[in-house]
């Protein structure tokens, strides 16, 4: 990958750093490694259709190219010598001077790549210029490629990097990236259903009170990797906790280490919570009526709101804990909810209205959240989620659900 300049990482360079590059071999245009001396779609007028639009095309190709390697970084703002060796610092101007304007921009443009936009980290460094910025969009390469956009139904072609240049895939590697591509989704759902008859195992072993339980699952998009996986153990024992992930489920008890990472359980209350060294987190908790321990319910109707506010603590402690040891920006989050169906999840006494759960298996289909770093992208995801909750409950009507569409939605 890109080195690392006087010892620091990319998010961590200044314009005297990005000096020490200049003339220099050592960064020449690689496999990770592009530089642009302008952002051409900035200089073209608005009223120039057609070249905006190839300006917009030779972006897309460009961030699929390295999306479908080994990921890298796209410099704006640095003159090569024509040989691929960084050799003027120029910068760029943004427009109205904006980088929240500049990112929504860039990701606009990129909203045709299938079979998503591919993850991208923004990093700015100011110049010389006070009105002119080094940009670099670092590309990350994950399981979801091949990436690819297309511009008329006669031009299929999938380009990657190699070297200085974006070159063709050929079939065979592509066919392997399209199976790779699935094999994520597929791994969840295995992953999901072996975790879903550990449990109803238990609850055949322990009795009624485990025969209803929500299972939350957040998956780091690696986990399939054991490459990325990080020593919990030793971490902890250098001074990482962990077990605040899983407070709102009052689980956060001392933890126990086993084979795949940390353990940590109240039997007493129905909560068996795990943290894996893949960076999977697990939480199982009870939603038996029957066990007195159970705090989930209010005058025999289930809890919603308070299972949700738990649900989204958990998720938002995770994250903050995690993104300085993934490897990854994009996790999944999965909700089960099994054996409880019939259960009341809102009554209205006035409109004699009920709402109940209408299955006895109810799995809440994978959300993504695409990149753990960012605030905004952490709360659309977490308001699609509770959308997708309230619903499997059987909540259809009601003001906060109403909201919720509005604001998911737009309608």
């Amino acid at each position: 990958m890109l080195p690392t300049i006087n010892g620091k990482k990319v998010s961590e360079w200044s314009f005297s750093d990005l000096q020490d590059i200049l003339d220099n071999e050592d960064f020449r245009e690689s496999d990770y490694l592009d530089y642009k001396k302008s952002f051409e779609y900035f200089d073209i007028p608005k009223n120039n259709t057609s070249q905006r639009n190839e300006a917009k095309a030779e972006l897309r190709k460009d961030i699929c190219a390295f999306a479908n390697a080994q990921g890298g970084y796209l410099i704006f703002g640095i003159k090569e010598d024509g040989k691929g060796v960084p050799h003027t610092i120029s910068g760029i101007v943004l427009e109205n001077g904006n980088k929240d304007t500049f990112e929504s921009t860039i990701k606009n443009i990129l909203q045709t790549i299938n079979p998503r936009m591919p993850l991208i980290k923004f990093h700015y460094i100011d110049t010389s210029d006070s009105e002119r910025f080094v940009v670099i969009l670092e590309i990350v390469s994950d399981q979801y490629a091949p990436y690819v956009f297309v511009e008329n139904n006669r031009d299929y072609r999938i380009y990657k990097r190699v070297g200085n240049a974006n070159s063709l895939i050929p079939y065979m590697e592509l066919k392997n990236m399209f199976i790779q591509s699935l094999s994520l989704d597929k791994e969840i759902h295995r992953f999901r259903s072996e975790r879903l008859s550990f449990f109803n195992d238990m609850s055949s072993n322990e009795g009624d009170d485990f025969s209803h339980y929500l299972l939350l699952h957040i998956i780091p998009d690696t986990f399939l990797d054991s490459n990325y996986n990080v020593p919990l153990i030793a971490l902890e024992r250098k001074g990482s906790v962990f077990s605040s992930i899983f407070q709102s489920f009052s689980c956060n008890t001392q933890s126990n280490p086993i084979i795949e990472g940390l353990r940590y359980q109240r039997l007493e209350l129905g909560a068996s919570c795990r943290l894996y060294n893949s960076g999977l987190a697990e939480c199982c908790i009870t939603l038996s009526e029957n066990n007195k321990s159970c705090t989930y319910y209010i005058d025999s109707v289930l809890a919603r709101t308070q299972i949700w506010k738990d649900i989204k603590e958990s998720i938002i402690e995770y994250t903050r804990i995690m993104k300085d040891i993934l490897s990854t920006q994009r996790v999944y989050v999965c909700i089960s909810v099994i054996g409880c169906q019939g259960i009341v999840t809102a009554k209205n006494s006035i409109a004699g209205v009920t709402a109940s759960i209408d299955r006895n298996s109810l799995l809440c289909e994978p959300c993504v959240i695409d990149d753990i770093q960012s605030t905004t992208a952490l709360h659309k995801s977490l308001l699609r989620l509770e959308l997708d909750f309230y619903i499997a409950l059987g909540i259809r009507t009601g003001a906060d659900i109403e909201k919720l569409i509005k604001t998911v939605y737009g309608v």
